[in-house]
């Protein structure tokens, strides 16, 4: 070997060791699905409610400071909430299952907001049932009427124009009043 050859090889060991080792190949990556309903995700939906419900029933007396059916309720969905946790882990990374949890919560907070609206519109067309087929309801308003006369006195003309006043308005002041949008 010559000296040009020796300080070559010194400054690239590479070189001397031979053929450079290809690395591993990593697996590709794949996209986390994001929507959709899969077997183990019910499953563990299951799971997870039937094992929050057991824990709860077998310890809610002890260990909560709760007390009558809206407590062993909340109770209930803490623990199912931590048991679902727990079961996507084993199959998802950490923000997956945060996303999952959270979805459940929301999905939670939309169905209690929409019951209660049903129970609030159902209360209060059960209640005015009888006022319904008299025709007066929907023509008349109530400003010769008190709270001591009988359905076929009054309506509720007034509460549907200012609805429909209300209605028209908006539009207009709300583009009106809005932020400004700059453009780029």
């Amino acid at each position: 070997m010559t000296v040009v050859e020796d300080n070559l090889l010194a400054e690239k060991p590479a070189l001397a060791a031979g053929p450079p080792v290809p690395e591993p190949a990593l697996p590709p990556d794949r996209p986390r699905r994001i929507g959709g309903v899969s077997r183990s995700g019910v499953l563990s939906l299951t799971g997870a409610a039937a094992s929050g419900l057991c824990v709860t029933i077998l310890l809610y007396g002890e260990l909560a400071p709760f007390s009558g059916a809206l407590g062993f309720t909340l109770t209930a969905y803490l623990f199912f909430l931590a048991i679902y946790a727990v079961l996507t882990g084993f199959q998802e990374d950490g923000q997956a299952v945060r996303d999952r949890v959270v979805t459940i919560v929301l999905w939670t907070a939309a169905t209690l907001l929409f019951s209660a609206l049903v129970l609030v519109v159902g209360f209060t067309a059960w209640r005015g049932r009888e006022a319904l087929p008299h025709g007066n309801f929907f023509t008349q308003d109530m400003q010769a009427a008190g709270p001591l006369d009988p359905l076929t006195n009054g309506g509720i003309a007034h509460a549907m124009l200012g609805t429909l006043t209300m209605t028209a308005i908006a539009p207009r002041s709300r583009s009106r009043w809005a932020w400004p949008v700059r453009s780029t």
